[in-house]
């Protein structure tokens, strides 16, 4: 065995599931596994797997006779049919695709999408008020995406929708981009099923409302600045509890009985595990760009500021008034 080819130190066998259908996030995740794990198929009737994938539809596409999951040398993760109940019971670990059913109670279970909590600070009410001012956004700036096209404009996805949900007085979303929505202490109107399949709670993470109304709520909810900061701050600490991707990837670890010392991943390569399944892969520091902003702007049609602060990257933490300095 070549040098190249030997496994690496300390390499441990991981059987695992992963079906009906593709999921990213889920992948990503195994190929991060890969750099510290061996990760073979249980082609067995009565397969023991220690870690199980499950996953929800995607576009539609079904590939179907791939038996078990396999991470190859070329990276490949193929994907599998669906698990059976007995194979939930007896794993240590059990990954869930956020909207996929799991046939038994697995309060244990971990959920993905996820994202780097670390990367998308909260951004504190205050914070969004004195930006939005000295950049001439709307005293009351509400957003919507995803789900409500008769909000005050549609937000963009990638940076452009990291940008402008920091910004938002209130934000109503749907889908898997509610979760940077939270991370970032945005107050957020959703659907029924979006908080259901993050666990969030109507009126202590999230404002649960049904479609048609949900950018009117949005509105609404701008106007209570002390129920957004209770909204903004319990959604921060479900994101940090249930939904950073380095706890899950930690989690991962731990169930797996992988510990630091033995080649596998310790604190900061559990962090850059977690990289890979980022929701949002920009950098933080261009997340809150002038260009970002001034793209938004234009976007909304405000005009563009005279302030040389748009000369140098915006410190949202620092909470520095760029009208008051051009350095």
């Amino acid at each position: 065995m070549t040098a190249a080819s030997a496994p690496p130190r300390a390499a441990r066998v991981l059987e695992i599931r992963l079906g009906p259908h593709r999921a990213p996030g889920l992948e990503r995740l195994l190929l991060g596994l890969r750099k510290w794990c061996v990760v073979r198929a249980d082609q067995s009737e009565n397969p023991a797997a220690r870690l199980v994938c499950l996953t929800a539809p995607s576009g539609g596409r079904v590939l179907n006779d791939a038996p078990l999951v396999v991470v190859d040398d070329r990276g490949a993760v193929p994907t599998a049919r669906a698990t059976d109940p007995e194979l939930l019971h007896r794993a240590a670990v059990v990954l869930v695709a956020h909207g996929t059913p799991i046939p038994i109670e697995r309060p244990d279970a971990l959920f993905l999408p996820s994202i780097d909590a670390a990367r998308h600070p909260p951004v504190l009410r205050f914070a969004r008020e004195r930006w939005r001012a000295a950049y001439g956004f709307p005293e009351r700036f509400v957003v919507s995406h995803g789900c409500d096209p008769g909000s005050t404009t549609a937000a963009a996805p990638g940076p452009m929708l990291a940008t402008t949900l920091a910004l938002a007085s209130a934000a109503a979303v749907c889908g898997p981009e509610t979760v940077m929505a939270l991370a970032l202490a945005t107050p957020v109107v959703t659907d029924e099923a979006t908080a259901n399949a993050l666990g969030a709670a109507d009126g202590v993470e999230v404002v649960v409302a049904p479609t048609p109304s949900l950018a009117d709520r949005a509105h609404e909810l701008a106007g209570d600045p002390a129920r957004c900061a209770r909204l903004g701050w319990h959604a921060r600490r479900l994101v940090e509890r249930h939904h950073d991707s380095a706890a899950v990837v930690r989690a991962v670890v731990q169930r797996l009985g992988f510990s630091d010392g033995q080649g596998v991943p310790g604190a900061d390569s559990a962090r850059e595990v977690a990289r890979l399944l980022a929701l949002d892969p920009t950098d933080a520091a261009g997340t809150f760009g002038p260009s970002l902003v001034l793209a938004e702007m234009r976007e909304l049609g405000l005009p563009a500021p005279d302030s040389p602060a748009f000369h140098r990257p915006l410190r949202l933490a620092a909470l520095e008034d760029p009208r008051q300095s051009s350095r």
